[in-house]
């Protein structure tokens, strides 16, 4: 089984992949793994909480690919437990992702929003990150950070999108998402050289400048020598 939450609760859908991305990435997933079945994660239900950035429309579309089932508005706690009995969380950078780690879940995150991944217990995160050069990310949204820049019309006829998450992006990733789902599920490569393989990259991301790497109890610093 794998999870997947396809959108968090930033105020713009732009900052996540399309439903044609998603279908991409559902559809390449179910052809790697045909006997999987697909939990796609979120919540629509207005009840003052946090939202999903995904309308009824997308999520019926999606429901329609093979082998995803309908996971949203279920009780959290419910959710939860679905990505601690699947073998991999996919998701780009929301709050709730962060909680597959609480429950030894491994993570691959299509990163590339406000916020590079910086949370690490030990369970195995695959940060799938976009060329620096061709697709700007992490803008720290709040922070006082200049935002993201958006493509007025992504060239999927699905609306603006940030650069980091449009369809040209998602294409250029998808062989290295599939190996990475195959590593995590695998187990191939461990927390600490995941670990190892990512800090480089993601300074790298920012140009080299040190000061904008973080990551809670500073396990960057490890790597980062």
């Amino acid at each position: 089984m794998i999870s997947v939450v396809l959108a968090g609760s930033s105020a713009a859908w732009c900052h996540y992949p399309s439903a044609a991305s998603w279908e991409l990435i559902l559809s390449a997933l179910w052809a790697q793994y045909p006997d999987a079945v697909l939990c796609l994660i979120g919540k629509l239900d207005e009840d003052g909480r946090t939202t999903s950035r995904v309308g009824r429309a997308e999520l019926t579309r999606l429901l329609a690919l093979r082998s995803t089932i309908d996971c949203f508005d279920r009780p959290i706690l419910e959710q939860l437990a679905l990505v601690e009995a699947s073998d991999l969380l996919v998701s780009p950078h929301t709050g709730f992702s962060f909680c597959a780690s609480t429950v030894g879940t491994p993570w691959l995150a299509i990163s590339g929003g406000n916020w590079h991944e910086y949370f690490f217990n030990g369970v195995p995160v695959y940060s799938l990150l976009p060329d620096p050069d061709r697709y700007p990310s992490f803008a720290w949204a709040g922070l006082g950070s200049e935002p993201l820049s958006v493509i007025d019309a992504d060239e999927d006829g699905e609306g603006p999108r940030t650069p980091s998450m449009s369809a040209a992006r998602i294409r250029a990733d998808l062989a290295e998402l599939l190996e990475a789902a195959e590593i995590l599920i695998e187990k191939r490569l461990s927390y600490e050289q995941l670990l190892a393989a990512y800090f480089p990259r993601l300074l790298a991301a920012y140009a080299g400048d040190r000061t904008r790497v973080f990551s809670f109890d500073n396990i960057h610093e490890q790597y980062l020598a």
